[in-house]
Formats: C-alpha cells, structure tokens, sequence
C-alpha cells in the first residue's frame, strides 16, 4: 500500500443527522478521484459505522478519510464506546446486526482498535481490487481500561440458548423504539438513552459465551448455562435499569404492532428482568438469587 494522504476530520455529534454529514465528508474527500462505485461502497460502509458508533455508543463521533497514493480510501470512525463491535449471527429475517457484516463482505481491509479513550474501526476500498473477495483483517482489540470503582455482578445459572435469542430480540426493539422516538425533541435524549441501553446489552454479551461455545461438544439447548461474574463500571449500573424501563416501554408498543419486532415471550422478559434486577440489587451489596429460584418468580 502506498503513503497516505492528509485525512479530512470532522467530529460529529452523537445524533442521526451526523450519519449524513459523514457520508457528505467522504463524498467531498473522494472527488472524482476514485472510481464511483467504490465512492458509494465507502459512503455505504460509513453509514452503517456512524449509525452503529451514534445509537451504540452515544458519544461524539470522529470520522476521518484519506485517500492514499493509489487512491485506495480509507475510512475511520471513532467513538467513545470501549465495547469492540461484534458480528452478529442473527436470523436473516432480523432488522439489526447487519453493519458489521457489509464491512467484512466489502472492503478489502478492516479492523478494530479499542483503547481506554474508546475504539476506532476503520476500513480501506481499493480500485486495484474485487471487493467482497479479500478476506478481511481485523486488527485485534486491545482491551479496554476498566475503571477502579466497579461492581462485580454473578448470575447464576444463565441459560445460554435464551440469553442469545433474547439478545437479537432485545437489539430488535430497541432499534424499533429508537426509530419511533426519534421526533420527540431533537432526538438526543433518545440516541443517549438508546447508548446507555446497548451499553448494557454489550457488557451482558461480553461476559456470556455463545451457547455452542460453553462446554466442548455441548448442544444448545436450554440445559446449557453459564454462571458469569459480570464486571459492571458503577456509571453503568442505572444503564440496566433504564434497560428494563425502556424495553417495557418497547413492548407496549410492539403488542399494539407499531413495531417491525415482535414482542418477545413472557419467559425472555423475565430473564430479562432477573438480570436487570441482579446488577441493580447486587450493587447494593444483596446476594445473587439464581435463575432457576427467580426466573418463575418474576412477574411478565
């Protein structure tokens, strides 16, 4: 690869309107330098980055575009999220977990770089190469700094085969909730109560093996569990709450169908709730009560 051009930076902030100005950005740093299908695949790919990095993270947005001498593009975008974005192996009919998927199958480079300030995933398309036919290169993350005044959180006795399908269920509606709140005010107060959500999300999906993954040669089925001690930064035990708050008010509106995702089952909003009531309760200093004592007991 060639030397590298002076960038164009521009810091966005975390709201929806910063996914148009990002692609804006690329299409002035490309010109018509670059071939345009190659233009429009790195406005495609910025697109899904910001809207990942404003809705996930909810924090200012960093983008940067140089154009390197053999006028291959590369693209960075920047957040304040240490949580590394994951490829999600969700079922075709989801209406989430795609961004990462388009970034892997078109560009000819990508990768991930996650520091105590946050992450920065980047991406390169070149001419000289068939994208979608590179494999691609993921940096590996480095891990993120764990703040000193944490909360260690056990939940006993996860079935792992319902945290993940509660998981695609739960990015679902909340997507859907974001989407459908976006005109109150000017949306921020919704993109940051969105970011504190997924933050939540993220630090369940972090601790939890996927279900195949738990016991060598393990099936995934609901017998498979887990017991994680989660690590929680104190600033985000009130993100579990508001996790329970804003996936009920996601309900509501999913049983009147002003959702595109389904509401999920009585037994998914009771894991749900045992696990939101389990960090909150444990950091307070109250014993963990496993899944197979509570799961029953918490009202639908």
């Amino acid at each position: 690869m060639e030397g590298r051009s002076e960038a164009s930076r521009e810091r966005l902030a975390a709201h929806p309107t910063s996914v148009g100005a990002a692609r804006r950005l690329v299409r002035a740093a490309t010109g018509s330098a670059v071939p345009l299908e190659l233009a429009e695949t790195a406005e495609l790919l910025v697109s899904e980055l910001v809207t990942n990095a404003v809705v996930h993270a909810g924090t200012p947005v960093e983008i940067a575009v140089a154009l390197l001498d053999d006028l291959t593009v590369m693209v960075t975008v920047s957040d304040g999220s240490p949580h590394a974005p994951v490829t999600r192996d969700y079922a075709e009919t989801a209406s989430t977990g795609r961004g990462l998927v388009l970034v892997q199958e078109l560009a000819d480079h990508w990768g991930v770089q996650v520091t105590s300030a946050g992450k920065s995933v980047w991406f390169c398309l070149s001419p000289t190469r068939r994208h979608g036919s590179a494999v691609p290169q993921s940096a590996p993350a480095a891990p993120g700094t764990i703040a000193d005044d944490t909360v260690t959180v056990e939940l006993r006795g996860v079935p792992l085969a319902l945290h993940a399908a509660w998981q695609e269920r739960a990015a679902a509606l909340l997507r859907d909730y974001l989407l459908l709140s976006l005109e109150e005010d000017d949306g921020t107060d919704q993109v940051l109560t969105h970011a504190a959500c997924s933050d939540a999300v993220s630090l369940l999906d972090e601790a939890l093996p996927q279900p195949a993954d738990a016991l060598p040669g393990a099936s995934d089925g609901p017998a498979v569990v887990a017991t994680p001690c989660l690590t929680v930064p104190r600033k985000s035990v009130d993100h579990f709450r508001l996790l329970d708050v804003t996936l009920d008010r996601a309900l509501t509106l999913a049983r009147s169908d002003e959702t595109l995702a389904p509401p999920t089952d009585p037994t998914m909003q009771r894991f749900r709730r045992w696990v939101c009531s389990e960090v909150l309760a444990q950091s307070l200093g109250r014993p963990a009560t496993p899944w197979e004592e509570a799961g029953n007991d918490v009202p639908a």
